[in-house]
């Protein structure tokens, strides 16, 4: 393995209550929108279902687990499964936000229920553990397992993953690859023209005059927004919307003909041209 930091991506299956309510909710849809099996298969779509973890701390001496989540995924396997959630013995949980697209909930776990994880009771929890030399960056929770975005420094954490956690290597890519921090010329341009009204609807100002007055060129502009805004929406997937995120983390952009096919809708290719109208609209400068 290069000596260079790595960013991996590894499922492990671990006892959680709430995987467990995810598995059920997505068996008992028979795959939500027929997409999926029961036997789980994540090999071409977006999943169903997923929870961002936030934070996992055991209680040992009160007797209970508190997680906090970020759950998103399907509207209709989403109230499915916060009602499969209530209905496990020793499991509370409060939504503390939401919004069309996704929950914060609270989660506790008793210790006495046999749902919880042996190790809690020994303020041991899977969710947030680590190995030497990999620092976990992100933790999704899914139907098929627990996904690890880990930083690994060490040339032999991969094998500790798989022989010591038993995970499965999703993916193994560059450090840089993953990076979604705005530049300074990047942050200053985008704000600018943010704070310009550029981004209001109908827009206030065009990419050209923006540019004039900076005295750069339209195409550097565009540029240093184009890049800004990519990260601003890989940002936003990442913490916001944990199922497409898992979805990109496992497939890239191999999801992309199912949303494409959820946004043409009925109209289908009616759809599609008024919205490739609306593209060079708001393209045009």
């Amino acid at each position: 393995m290069p000596s260079r930091p790595l960013l991996v991506f590894c499922l492990r299956d671990v006892k959680c209550p709430l995987v467990e309510a995810m598995r059920l909710t997505v068996i008992e849809a028979g795959g939500g929108d027929g997409c999926f099996s029961a036997g789980l298969d994540f090999s071409r779509d977006v999943p169903p279902l997923a929870a961002r973890l936030l934070q996992a701390t055991p209680y040992p001496e009160q007797g209970y687990t508190e997680l906090w989540v970020r759950v998103s995924g399907e509207r209709r396997l989403l109230a499915e499964f916060m009602a499969n959630l209530r209905r496990v013995k020793g499991v509370y949980h409060q939504v503390v936000h939401e919004n069309k697209f996704n929950k914060a909930v609270r989660v506790v776990i008793s210790h006495d229920s046999s749902s919880a994880c042996s190790l809690a009771d020994r303020a041991r929890c899977p969710l947030n553990s680590s190995l030497p030399g990999a620092l976990v960056k992100s933790l999704l929770l899914l139907p098929e397992g627990v996904l690890y975005e880990l930083i690994v420094a060490r040339s032999n954490v991969l094998d500790l993953l798989r022989d010591v956690w038993g995970c499965r290597i999703i993916d193994v890519r560059g450090l840089e690859e993953m990076d979604y921090m705005l530049t300074e010329k990047q942050e200053l341009a985008l704000i600018y023209a943010y704070l310009s009204g550029y981004y209001k609807f109908p827009r206030r100002v065009s990419l050209k005059t923006l540019a004039r007055r900076l005295g750069l060129s339209v195409s550097t502009l565009a540029e240093f927004l184009r890049r800004a805004e990519g990260k601003v929406v890989e940002s936003y997937v990442r913490h916001e919307l944990p199922h497409y995120m898992a979805a990109l983390a496992m497939h890239g952009s191999q999801c992309i003909e199912k949303i494409e096919a959820a946004l043409r809708g009925k109209n289908g290719v009616e759809t599609r041209r008024v919205e490739d109208e609306e593209e060079v609209a708001a393209t045009a400068i």
